[in-house]
């Protein structure tokens, strides 16, 4: 502005918005003009910042609406040199565009300086550079590098546009832009949107070129007419790719949807598809069609409530009443959060799919044990047993078996066999039911054999029994179809009965063959009870001390199945006979049984307090403390478990974990484990104890296993990160003032904003529900710990950090992140520049 021409001619030059033509005012006509006061808008929170403008949620006073604040950033030289041409630009283009998908630009407000302008827009919640309105309206929003193009159309930099989505043509240097420069982009973030990550991720110019051709093939004159006199092929030559990879990249997608992605990755701009032509492609008549707008999902507007500080919330509280009123102040009573966590919720599902993967490798490690049994020789496995017939079986047993087919056997079986006849059949079929690739399942019982099987069972020889076991045993091995047609021939009952045998092989292949039925469903489970295998199941048990290793584990095993299936649960009577049993291999000399019988007691013990009370009642816990200081993770892990599974009860079974000593093994368990899912199980216990009362919280600190939690927060794998964030979560709602202030570190702080990026719901309102309580704790009762702590979030990037998440889509994230700029970093310069840009009743002053 010319001074010397203002106090000559008393006007004022400026350059108009909307044609960007200069013009003149005389001097006595200059005040607020068309243009209002900033202080009509109360100010509601900060929601945005970009390249040229902090944004503002606000509202207008004269109508109460909700509005977009966008403060236009000002450098040094603003006071003398006015308003940035690229906010000028900005202001031109939203003036003049009026379109649906085009964010309304309603007017301008000042403040009291030069440098104190805002653009009044519609208030949408933001997605990036794009708006989103709560009827689910999409609008384009960020003018900041906009430029109007026509014919003929002016030179341009290109280095214009995020370089994923930079067209070719600018990559190589061209400064001609059009709305070609926009369907490449468009073809950018379709191509992303199906496969579910960035498409041409590149980080160099150089590299971006690389990674189109890599994709589209090289492109030659013949395909873009003046390739050759692009400006950066004068330095470097493009490399040699011919082929068109869209089909491979996007191989579920339909041919339309591929014709589309070609027509927006046209080489040549001029011949690049025009956004009408791509909306009138046949890709956008296929389902999943658009939905109605009508039917977009809407947001709703109780962000629009203004929050109150906590200090005109209430007075601060007392040490004494901290505990009861912190969970409410964060929206959630303790109660409902630990109903959330304590297995009634969300975490019923977590740990039904890890039992669910849990049995799946143990039926695999199962089948390998299975496999090893089907090699053994018969004569070496059943001679080693005592029983009445040893010395009649041994000769046959000792010669050559001869190879049957099925044909034959059946053949056989049907003309009135002798002993030996069906020894010796039997004996084929189970020879060829073991076999370690392919065995002859479904043909065996297509065949019809199985019912001759079963009848085999109850003949009075044992080795006719034994072999007839074993083949049950392979056959139930295999599928719910083939364990339900050997179930349906009636084979469970005379199972049971040889469990009773007093030779001590065949009893162990029966009780093999009803683990196997027992382990494929919760009914072929009950269908056993129903035909007695409890009674034998204990009879076996009341004679554990006689039985080889290998008997013991196929007992180990079959209690473990008993336990496993929870839809429907066992009675709890059953339960409190199974046990005693559990209870006494858990202490078995043997690894393998203890492992077993452990997996047993944690599948039985995830379920209500009920069921946890029948194992407390046969004071278990003591049993488990040597498989958690075990090195073997096999033997940690389901002890680990139970535990985990006891801390999820009510306050006493809880206590009872605290009680049992477990908590001071857990440092060592973790840094032994070769096994992420053991350091997982063990976050898992502890978040649990931790929901339970401030004595067991203290319990959990006194252990030090604090700096453990943050250490597995910082470096453990996403799921042991996970439980992690419910532990420190927890403490945070559940612990006296004492102890939550224990999270006030430094150190801790700077983990929690690390971990603010983590793109996950429930992790992220964890972290933030954690922070928000350890700040509101400082202020209330510890009000000098107050600013160290804030200057810790600062100086380690979590303001920025919570800044970016009052963007986040989800409504529990954005209030909480918001909750804590609001109470705790307000901008203090900001709040009284804005609030004192000009006062009400005075004019702009140029």
């Amino acid at each position: 502005m010319d001074d010397d021409a203002q106090s000559s001619h008393s006007t004022i030059d400026f350059v108009s918005l909307l044609d960007l033509k200069q013009r003149s005012v005389p001097m006595e006509k200059i005040g607020f003009g068309g243009c209002r006061s900033v202080n009509e808008f109360e100010k509601l929170n900060r929601i945005g910042e970009g390249t040229y403008g902090i944004v503002y949620r606000a509202k207008d006073s004269r109508n109460e609406q909700i509005v977009a604040l966008k403060k236009v950033r000002m450098d040094e030289k603003s006071e003398e040199e006015g308003i940035s041409i690229s906010a000028l630009r900005e202001i031109h283009l939203l003036m003049t565009l009026r379109h649906p998908n085009v964010v309304h630009l309603k007017e301008i407000a000042v403040g009291k300086r030069l440098t104190s302008i805002f653009l009044v827009m519609e208030y949408c919640t933001q997605v990036s550079n794009l708006l989103l309105t709560d009827d689910g309206c999409l609008k384009v929003a960020d003018f900041g590098l906009a430029r109007t193009f026509g014919e003929p159309s002016n030179e341009m930099t290109p280095r214009v546009v995020t370089l994923w989505y930079r067209s070719p043509e600018l990559l190589l240097g061209s400064k001609e832009q059009g709305p070609y420069v926009d369907m490449w982009a468009s073809g950018c973030i379709l191509g992303e949107l199906l496969i579910h990550r960035p498409l041409l991720p590149g980080k160099t110019d150089f590299e971006q070129i690389n990674l189109i051709i890599g994709l589209l093939g090289t492109p030659t004159e013949k395909i873009w007419k003046g390739i050759d006199e692009m400006p950066a092929l004068k330095d470097f030559s493009l490399r040699a790719q011919p082929y068109n990879k869209l089909k491979g990249v996007f191989e579920h997608q339909s041919a339309s949807c591929l014709q589309l992605l070609n027509a927006l990755f046209t080489y040549d701009p001029h011949l690049r598809i025009s956004a009408q032509a791509a909306l009138n492609f046949r890709y956008f008549e296929e389902p999943p069609l658009p939905c109605d707008p009508s039917m977009m999902p809407s947001f709703p507007q109780h962000r629009n409530r203004k929050r109150k500080r906590k200090n005109e919330a209430r007075p601060a509280m007392s040490l004494v009443n901290k505990t009861n009123t912190m969970g409410s102040e964060l929206g959630e009573s303790r109660d409902a959060r630990m109903k959330q966590y304590k297995n009634l919720g969300k975490h019923e599902e977590l740990r039904r799919r890890r039992t669910e993967c849990s049995v799946e490798l143990r039926k695999q490690k199962r089948d390998d044990e299975m496999m090893k049994r089907r090699n053994v020789d018969l004569s070496e496995q059943f001679e080693s047993e005592e029983s009445s017939n040893e010395q009649k079986a041994e000769s046959p047993m000792r010669s050559a078996v001869p190879k049957m087919t099925i044909a034959e056997v059946i053949h056989i079986l049907q003309n009135s066999p002798t002993i030996e006849q069906m020894q010796n059949c039997f004996e084929a079929m189970r020879r060829l039911l073991s076999r370690s690739k392919s065995p002859p399942i479904d043909e065996v019982i297509d065949s019809g054999l199985v019912a001759a099987f079963v009848q085999a069972l109850v003949v009075p020889d044992e080795k006719v029994q034994f072999e007839a076991a074993w083949s049950i045993t392979n056959i139930v091995s295999g599928t719910s179809e083939q364990t339900v047609a050997v179930v349906k021939q009636g084979a469970v009952a005379p199972l049971v009965q040889l469990c009773y045998s007093r030779n001590k092989a065949l009893a162990e292949q029966a009780m093999w063959a009803l683990a196997n039925i027992i382990g494929d469903s919760a009914q072929m489970r009950d269908h056993a009870i129903e035909c007695g295998v409890l009674d034998a199941l204990e009879c076996v048990f009341m004679k554990m001390d006689e039985l080889s290793v290998e008997f013991v584990r196929t007992l180990a095993w079959t209690y473990s199945n008993m336990c496993r299936y929870k839809k429907p649960s066992l009675p709890l009577a059953v339960f409190r006979r199974l046990v005693p049993g559990i209870v006494k291999l858990i202490s078995h000399s043997d690894r393998q049984s203890r492992q077993d019988a452990c997996w047993a007691l944690s599948y039985f013990t995830d379920g209500p307090d009920e069921q946890i009370r029948v194992a407390s009642d046969a004071n278990c816990l003591p049993y488990l403390i040597p498989l958690v200081q075990s090195t073997n993770d096999g033997e940690v892990a389901p002890a680990i478990r139970v535990f985990g599974n006891f801390a999820t009860g009510n306050d006493e079974l809880t206590q009872m974990v605290v009680d049992a000593g477990v908590l001071s093994l857990i440092e060592q368990v973790i840094h032994n484990a070769k096994s992420l899912s053991v350091q997982k199980e063990c976050c898992w216990l502890l978040s649990n104890v931790i929901a339970g009362t401030q004595a067991q919280i203290q319990a959990v600190l006194d252990a030090k296993l604090l700096p453990i939690i943050f250490a597995v927060a910082r470096d453990g794998d996403f799921r042991s990160k996970f439980e992690a964030s419910w532990a420190i979560s927890n403490l945070a709602h559940g612990g006296s003032a004492t102890q939550v202030m224990e999270l006030s570190r430094e150190e801790y702080i700077t983990v929690l904003c690390n971990l603010l990026d983590v793109s996950n719901t429930d992790f992220i309102c964890n972290i933030l529900d954690t922070l928000l309580a350890v700040l509101r704790t400082a202020q209330n009762l510890y009000p000098d710990k107050l600013k160290q702590i804030e200057d810790s979030i600062e100086g380690c990037g979590g303001l920025d950090k919570l800044e970016m998440l009052q963007q986040n889509e989800n409504t529990r994230i954005y209030e909480c992140s918001y909750k804590i700029i609001e109470e705790f970093f307000m901008d203090e310069r900001d709040e009284q520049r804005d609030n004192s840009d000009f006062p009400a009743d005075q004019p702009i002053e140029f």
